[in-house]
């Protein structure tokens, strides 16, 4: 072969493996700037939606604890110390349930059902349920629901670990 093909096909095979690398490269950087998208737009959501149901556990807890002994004097105390506070809380519920591990919402489930029976307990109190036995009216009241605050405190340490910040430099690193 002669000098100048040879200096063609070299210069020729240098082109394209620059040209390679510069694609690999571009890529890469591709790849990395969607994992940072995803993490810089999703990740604060998830945080947040699951910070807001932490709150509204801490606050719907307290709220079903301390009504529990207490007397409930109309309709619109009992919707807004009771009843809206559990609602609040499913709906915090469902929004975070998305970011939530199978675990976790097992859990919260959980919880969730004995708290809509505390809020039944404490209605059933305020306005008794009428059951008609053998021709006789009896009231009724719905039991306090065992395990409330176990359940509390199993689903609060589920999600303290989800919040853990040991977990969040775990994920930052993930998408660095």
């Amino acid at each position: 072969m002669s000098d100048p093909i040879a200096v063609g096909i070299i210069s020729s095979a240098s082109v394209l493996a620059g040209v390679a690398i510069t694609q690999i490269f571009e890529y890469l950087k591709r790849r990395s700037d969607e994992k940072r998208w995803y993490a810089d737009y999703f990740l604060p959501k998830k945080f947040d939606a699951i910070l807001d149901f932490y709150a509204q556990l801490q606050t719907a807890h307290g709220a079903l604890l301390v009504q529990r002994h207490r007397k409930i004097a109309d309709k619109d105390e009992l919707e807004e110390k009771v009843i809206s506070p559990v609602n609040q809380l499913t709906h915090k519920y469902h929004l975070a349930g998305a970011y939530l591990s199978e675990g976790v919402t097992k859990e919260a489930d959980e919880y969730l059902a004995l708290a809509r029976q505390a809020g039944a307990h404490i209605a059933s109190r305020f306005n008794p349920i009428k059951i008609i036995d053998k021709g006789q009216e009896k009231t009724a009241v719905i039991d306090w629901p065992e395990g409330l605050d176990t359940q509390y405190i199993a689903v609060r340490k589920k999600i303290v670990e989800v919040l853990n910040p040991e977990f969040l430099k775990k994920v930052e690193k993930r998408w660095q």
